[in-house]
């Protein structure tokens, strides 16, 4: 990862352990029952935002059906095939559409943990806007809650207790989206079970066993073996509606203890298709914090972050040429005469006093044949 990435990196650490740990660790299948918390977008539980059925239209599902024409390969009474490439969820099939995810862990011994993502994405243009919430031992051991949005070119993610972050759309992708990556780890096929109407599409639905599981898969779940799993595939178009896994397994990214096995709980759902959605930047990322930087930057920076004082750019300025930068248009701000630690060769540190926003360190690096700058603003 590049340096001029870290900061944004390392406040998107939940995130990352999201997909990296949550994703590809996996429930195995073993005596005992299994407890899981209110399922989220189940016809039993309480679905955020529950879908009106009546908002997939007939000129929708004509859409959807007329996209997925050739595509779909779904015959009622026949086992899906999880080779079969159309097995994903193509958003192309639709513009807008909502989506949430349940993931949950209990153990005998008390310790609980359990991950919700809610949100909402726009393909074109591309806008979206998820929020995250862990409860338990996941994660940080407590109840965090994020938001993460991305739109009008520029990524947000905002927590009430690290503040915001704010940069160049594309640095780190949509989150949500790499959660949800998991289609890779299922093979085999998937047997027939029946029709069910769910998130206001008509689906067929296929029972997911642990032969269905692919555990040398680094994007599968690693499961074992599965208490229950099932999968809600649209007749018209075959993308993912629902997914559900019941069973038993280790999951250190929501119970913070790499050995100690306890029932594990996901529920995947795609909703409100075609459906009107707004995006707006979250609470706590508006004014300074949003990309107003007080500090002078050269004409050509890109892969621009900010984390409250502390920000992050590349530019294609030599490393001395960015210093010269820095060294011309600081003066005009009221800073001092730096302070200087690095021969130019490959690193320089500049520190300022006296700025019009306080005192700034500067600290510029090349890598890959750029330079990455770091500022650290102290008012």
């Amino acid at each position: 990862m590049k340096s001029n990435k870290l900061i944004f990196a390392v406040t998107a650490l939940v995130l990352a352990t999201i997909a990296c740990n949550l994703l590809n660790r996996a429930p195995s299948a073993e005596e005992g029952q299994t407890t899981a918390p209110n399922q989220v977008g189940t016809d039993t539980g309480g679905q955020p935002e529950n879908p009106d059925p009546t908002q997939a239209t007939s000129e929708t599902q004509t859409s959807s059906s007329e996209s997925g024409s050739g595509q779909n390969s779904l015959v009622p009474g026949e086992p899906f095939d999880f080779s079969n490439p159309n097995f994903e969820f193509k958003p192309e099939l639709f513009n807008t559409y909502k989506a949430s995810l349940n993931y949950a862990f209990s153990a005998a011994n008390g310790v609980t943990g359990s991950l919700l993502m809610e949100g909402a994405t726009q393909i074109e243009p591309f806008e979206t806007s998820q929020k995250f919430t862990t409860f338990g031992q996941a994660v940080m051991g407590t109840e965090e809650s994020m938001i993460f949005a991305q739109f009008d070119g520029t990524e947000y993610l905002y927590s009430p207790d690290f503040g915001c972050v704010s940069g160049d759309a594309g640095l780190q992708g949509n989150p949500f989206d790499v959660a949800l990556d998991t289609y890779g780890g299922f093979t085999g096929q998937a047997a027939f079970s029946g029709e069910e109407f769910v998130n206001g599409v008509d689906t067929y639905v296929y029972t997911i066993t642990s032969e269905n599981i692919d555990n040398s898969s680094e994007t599968g779940f690693g499961i074992s073996e599965v208490k229950e799993g099932r999968i809600n595939l649209a007749r018209d178009g075959a993308y993912v509606v629902r997914m559900v896994l019941i069973g038993t397994g280790v999951n250190e990214g929501l119970s913070q203890d790499a050995d100690l096995e306890g029932d594990l709980y996901y529920e995947l759902n795609f909703y409100d298709f075609d459906v009107p959605v707004t995006f707006e930047i979250p609470e706590g990322c508006t004014g300074a914090n949003a990309g107003d930087f007080s500090v002078p930057l050269p004409e050509d920076v890109f892969n621009v972050s900010q984390f409250g004082e502390i920000l992050n750019f590349s530019t294609a300025l030599s490393l001395s040429d960015a210093a010269d930068f820095f060294e011309r248009e600081l003066p005009a701000r009221g800073c001092s005469e730096p302070e200087v630690i690095g021969d130019g060769s490959s690193m320089i540190s500049m520190y300022y006093e006296n700025c019009e926003f306080g005192a700034v360190q500067i600290i510029l690096t090349t890598e890959s044949g750029e330079t990455v700058g770091t500022v650290f603003i102290n008012p």
